[in-house]
Parts: C-alpha cells; sequence; structure tokens
C-alpha cells in the first residue's frame, strides 16, 4: 500500500532541532520554556481558532524531529480534526471510544479525546516508527555509558 507520509505544518521528519526552530520563529512563534540542552521544543498556536500547545520531541543523540505532540483543552476541536485527518490520510485504521489511530507505513497518528468530568482534553500525535526506534537505541545507548552495560540489560 501506498502511503502518504503524514506532515504537521512544514516540519521534515528526522529535521534537526535548529532547522525546526528556525521555522517556528520565523511564523513569529515564541518558544514557552526553550532549554538549548533539551531535545525537545514547545510553542503555542491557534488551530481552528482554538489555543493549543505543541510539541517537538528530537531524538537524544542525533536531535532529529521524531514526534509532534499537539493539546487542547476543548473537546470541541476534536471532530473538525479528524475530519481532516480522515480526508487527507483516508479512513482511520483503529479506533476506540474518542481515540482514533492511523498506520501510514512507518508513520502513525493518533487522535485522542477525554472528558472527565468538567475537564476536557484532545492529544494528537504524530510518529515516525524508525526515528522513534532511533531515539530508543539512544536512549539505551546513554544509559549504557551512564552505567554498566549489565546494569541496563537487567531491566
Amino acid at each position: 500500500m501506498n502511503y502518504r507520509t503524514p506532515k504537521f505544518e512544514n516540519y521534515g521528519w528526522g529535521n534537526s532541532i535548529k532547522i525546526i526552530k528556525n521555522k517556528i520563529t520565523a511564523k513569529g512563534h515564541n518558544l514557552v520554556n526553550y532549554d538549548p540542552k533539551e531535545t525537545v521544543l514547545r510553542y503555542e498556536d491557534k488551530i481552528l481558532g482554538m489555543d493549543v500547545e505543541i510539541e517537538l520531541l528530537f531524538t537524544m543523540k542525533s536531535h532529529k524531529l521524531y514526534n509532534i505532540f499537539l493539546r487542547c483543552n476543548k473537546i470541541a476541536i476534536l471532530h473538525p480534526i479528524l475530519e481532516i485527518l480522515n480526508s487527507k490520510y483516508g479512513e482511520y485504521t483503529r479506533k476506540d471510544n474518542l481515540s482514533f489511530i492511523w498506520e501510514l507505513g512507518d508513520y502513525s497518528i493518533v487522535l485522542i479525546g477525554r472528558l472527565s468530568g468538567h475537564k476536557e482534553d484532545v492529544q494528537l500525535y504524530y510518529t515516525s516508527s524508525f526515528l522513534q526506534g532511533l531515539q530508543n537505541t539512544e536512549n539505551i545507548e546513554s544509559a549504557e555509558r551512564k552505567f554498566s552495560v549489565k546494569e541496563v540489560r537487567r531491566f
């Protein structure tokens, strides 16, 4: 099956922190709690007229973009985003209550809506499985350097 590579904004999978940071600031966004020692960039934006928090996660060692995470505290954004994703990537692959998953080859998109009392929460994840694997490998390598190999493999 031929899958479309999922995109959010114009952030390319595997792009460096520096490239993505420049794209974010070029759009006039300010980074939130920016720490150059971290492998995450955060900013706030509006999508469909609603406030969203956006986090871009990068691999620990090579600093490649592997995960994009959006959060909104308005459940009203769920169905418009669902419609956009369905039109762009086709019908979701799996569904469970207010959770929708698109499996697109090496990539996946997960849209989750939560209602708990008066609290509303919608989360949207874009992930590259290959780059997530690279992140996991880099985490293990980092842990092996910090601890002995024997201690790491014990877990």
